[in-house]
């Protein structure tokens, strides 16, 4: 059988096999950049990052930092407030700033569930616009080596990927991918991303 989603929509298909994990990726939030941020370390407390306009994120979503001295990376969200977001604690940043251009960018994730037992999955990765993508399967929740899948997506290509269900299957059942943007770049409207899936016999 197979499913498609385009990045940041969540049209209903069969049993609701690919889903878009909610995040900003479809608004102007989905990317600040040139923000003057700083990044705060508490030892005994979960880590902060406070800039103007970062509210516009929202909790149990994913972001990526560029631009920074010592904390470029992905990060996850447990909470935010004003100017500020608190990440989850097992994130942890080295105290900086403020720091100026530095750019904060929404990552997508998609939740895939397979409809049976299969011992490969393909899925299928696709956009049409110049700006660099990469993406990351994250390691299943049964598999020793606990290794993610990544890569870049090669630009207007139908980009396959061949993995073994089980190495990538999560504990509640899903595979989760996750497309990260380059500098400056929002998934919705600079990308245009689809991904599909096709479950083999």
């Amino acid at each position: 059988m197979a499913y498609e989603k385009t990045v940041a929509t969540n049209t209903t298909l069969d049993r609701e096999v690919i889903k878009v994990i909610a995040n900003k990726a479809a608004t102007a939030a989905g990317k600040l950049a040139a923000l003057t941020a700083t990044f705060v370390h508490n030892a005994a407390a979960a880590d902060h990052i406070t800039g103007t306009g970062l509210e516009a994120f929202v909790a149990d979503t994913k972001i990526k930092v560029v631009g920074s001295v010592s904390n470029n990376g992905i990060y996850t969200i447990a909470a935010k407030t004003t100017n500020d977001l608190t990440l989850i604690e097992s994130d942890v940043l080295v105290s900086e700033g403020p720091t100026a251009t530095v750019s904060i960018l929404g990552i997508e994730e998609f939740a895939i569930t397979p409809t049976k037992r299969n011992e490969q999955t393909v899925i299928a990765i696709q956009y049409v616009t110049t700006a660099g993508l990469t993406f990351s399967l994250a390691p299943g929740a049964f598999w020793a080596s606990g290794v993610a899948l990544t890569g870049a997506v090669t630009i207007t290509l139908l980009n396959l990927l061949f993995v073994e269900t089980a190495k990538y299957l999560q504990a509640n059942g899903t595979m989760v991918l996750t497309l990260i943007p380059v500098v400056n770049k929002d998934l919705i409207t600079d990308y245009a991303a689809k991904v599909g899936l096709i479950e083999l016999p």
